[in-house]
C-alpha cells in the first residue's frame, strides 16, 4: 500500500504537475490563462445565453466530479433531457464568491472593498453586486425569462409549486451548498 501511494503521489502526481506546468507555462505567462481551456468567465455567454432551448444550471459548491456525473446520468434517465457535464478553468482565487460571480451574465467583473463592522471584498458584475440576494436581478437583466433559485427555498416545495415557479422561464439557475444536500 505504501509503495502504491508513493508511486501515485511522488511519481504520477509529481510528473503530471510538472508536465502540466510545462505545457501551459507560455499561455499563463502571456495571457494569464490556458487558451485552449474554456473559461469560467465565459460560461453564461457561451453555454446559457447562446442556447436555443430551455436551460437549467445546477451550481453546487465543491461538488465532486463523480457526484456530478452520477447526477447528470440520473437527470438524463429521469427527465429524458440532454445533460451536459463539461469542465472549465476557474477564476482566481477559486473561492465561492468569485466563482459564483463568474458564472453570471457580465461584461466585466470587478472587486470592491466594503468597509463596515468588518472589511470584506464584494465581487461586482458590471458594477452590480453578485451576492445571492442580487443574482436573480442580474439574470433577469440579461433575460427576463430567467430565475435564480436557492436550494433551501425550493427543497420543501411540492412539485406543482416548483413547476409553477419556473413556468415560462428559459434559464433557471439552482444554487446550493453541496454539503447541504
Amino acid at each position: 500500500m505504501e509503495k502504491v501511494e508513493g508511486l501515485y503521489t511522488i511519481w504520477f502526481l509529481g510528473q503530471l504537475g510538472s508536465n502540466w506546468s510545462d505545457a501551459c507555462a507560455d499561455n499563463l505567462r502571456e495571457y494569464g490563462r490556458v487558451l485552449e481551456v474554456p473559461q469560467q468567465t465565459d460560461f453564461y455567454r457561451r453555454r446559457v445565453a447562446s442556447s436555443d432551448s430551455k436551460v437549467y444550471v445546477i451550481i453546487s459548491d465543491a461538488l465532486r466530479y463523480e457526484v456530478a456525473a452520477a447526477l447528470a446520468e440520473q437527470l438524463q434517465r429521469e427527465t429524458q433531457a440532454r445533460v451536459d457535464l463539461k469542465s472549465m478553468q476557474a477564476v482566481f482565487p477559486t473561492i465561492t464568491k468569485f466563482g459564483m460571480a463568474a458564472l453570471l451574465p457580465h461584461k466585466a467583473l470587478s472587486v470592491e472593498l466594503r468597509t463596515g463592522k468588518t472589511d470584506r471584498l464584494a465581487v461586482l458584475a458590471d458594477g452590480q453586486s453578485t451576492e445571492a440576494n442580487n443574482r436573480d436581478k442580474l439574470l433577469k437583466a440579461a433575460d427576463r425569462a430567467s430565475a435564480a433559485l436557492k436550494y433551501k427555498d425550493i427543497i420543501d416545495m411540492k412539485r406543482a409549486d416548483r413547476q409553477a415557479l419556473i413556468k415560462g422561464m428559459n434559464k433557471v439557475r439552482y444554487t446550493g451548498k453541496n454539503r447541504a444536500g
